[in-house]
Formats: structure tokens, C-alpha cells, sequence
């Protein structure tokens, strides 16, 4: 990944790409070269980094090998302690909750209540603005009209943004749907925590708010 000397223990993939790196620090500034290969998508076609390896190089590399050995061992210490804390159960038991609470169509309800009370409270809030900023220098006709004026434009503003807003969380979500074995794997390997363990499910919440986000956007639209 780094184009770096492999020396020591090291990664290797056991997909279609066959890919080596470091098991953490690299050559050239890789903070750590297996996260970046776990996020990579595994091809048949892709071939292993060849780089120019320089006098020192061995030594550096023996070096960062042991660094990364110390923040391992750092990593693994911190998360057995927050285990003996119960914070990880803790985190199991809100992911049950959630869980138990949530259902579609109660987060379609909801998301179309927040669209719907921010476009309202746009409303009210600009044409009383207005109404007191025009009413000293106009006649109380022409400030009500620039008023609502000012706060359709307002919403319909807001509206947009929200609707932008939407698409780019549709597509988030899309795409955590499908990164989510990705998202599995580094958090396994990386930061040494299972998400199964904890119950928590990425694909199916993944798959629930693409939902009900597209179903607010067509609600937006229309």
C-alpha cells in the first residue's frame, strides 16, 4: 500500500487481490497501511505496490513495526477497559433500544414533522421580522405584502436546501449499505470492536432510512 519494505509479520488479503501490506505505520506517512487496504475494494486485477527501496529502509521499517506493536497494545488495553466499565454493554443496550423503538414508517412520521414544523417556523419567524422592519418606513398594506413575500421566499429557500439535504443522506446511506461489510471488517480489525457483538446491524439500518429518506424526498417533491 505504502510502497514500502516488508519486514516482520504483515497483511495479507484473502480475496481476489491477493494484496500484502503492513500490518500498521508505513513508509511514506501511512498511518497504517491495513485500514487503508480494508477500505479498498478487493479486485482480481490489482497488483501489489512496487517501490524503490533505499538504504534504511529495513531499519525504519523495524521501527515502525515495534511502534505499531505499542499502539496495538494500547488499543487493546483501552478497549478491554471500557469492557470491564460496561460501556460496551451499554452501547449493546441502547442498539437493542433503538432497535426495539424504530420501525419506518414512525421515522418517516417524523423526519416529515421536522420538514414540516422548520418550513412553518420559517414562516412565522421571517414574517414577523419583516413586518416590524417595514412597518415603520411603509403603510401597513405594503409591509404585510413585502412580509409574506420575503417569507415564501424563505421557505421555499429552506424547503430546497432541505430537499439537498435529503438526497445527499439518501445517498450516504446508500452507500453505507453497500460499504457495510467494509465498515464490519475495519472495526474489527482495526479498532478491535465487533459490531455483531454489540447487535449492531449497519446493512438493515442501512436499507430502513434509504426508505424512508426517499419516501420524504417524493414528499418534498410533491
Amino acid at each position: 500500500m505504502c510502497k514500502g519494505i516488508m519486514v516482520g509479520s504483515g497483511f495479507e488479503c484473502k480475496g481476489a487481490c491477493g494484496k500484502m501490506c503492513h500490518l500498521g505505520l508505513g513508509a511514506n506517512n501511512a498511518e497504517n497501511c491495513k485500514a487503508d487496504l480494508l477500505v479498498e475494494a478487493c479486485s482480481a486485477c490489482g497488483d501489489n505496490a512496487q517501490g524503490q527501496y533505499r538504504f534504511g529502509d529495513l531499519t525504519r521499517q523495524l521501527f515502525r513495526n515495534a511502534h505499531q506493536q505499542v499502539k496495538d497494545v494500547v488499543v487493546d488495553a483501552i478497549v478491554k477497559e471500557q469492557r470491564g466499565f460496561g460501556k460496551l454493554d451499554k452501547l449493546k443496550q441502547y442498539s437493542d433500544d433503538i432497535q426495539e423503538w424504530w420501525n419506518e414508517d414512525r421515522g418517516k412520521q417524523l423526519l416529515l414533522c421536522i420538514q414540516i414544523s422548520s418550513l412553518f417556523a420559517m414562516l412565522v419567524l421571517t414574517f414577523m421580522c419583516t413586518f416590524l422592519l417595514a412597518l415603520p418606513v411603509h403603510d401597513l398594506s405594503k409591509a404585510y405584502t413585502l412580509s409574506w413575500m420575503q417569507s415564501w421566499s424563505n421557505v421555499m429557500t429552506l424547503a430546497l436546501a432541505e430537499g439537498i439535504l435529503l438526497v445527499v443522506v439518501h445517498l450516504g446511506f446508500h452507500r453505507l449499505l453497500l460499504q457495510a461489510d467494509i465498515v464490519y471488517t475495519f472495526s474489527r480489525e482495526i479498532l478491535q470492536i465487533d459490531l455483531g457483538e454489540l447487535d449492531i446491524q449497519l446493512a438493515p439500518a442501512a436499507i430502513s432510512m434509504t426508505r424512508v429518506t426517499f419516501f420524504n424526498m417524493k414528499v418534498s417533491v410533491a
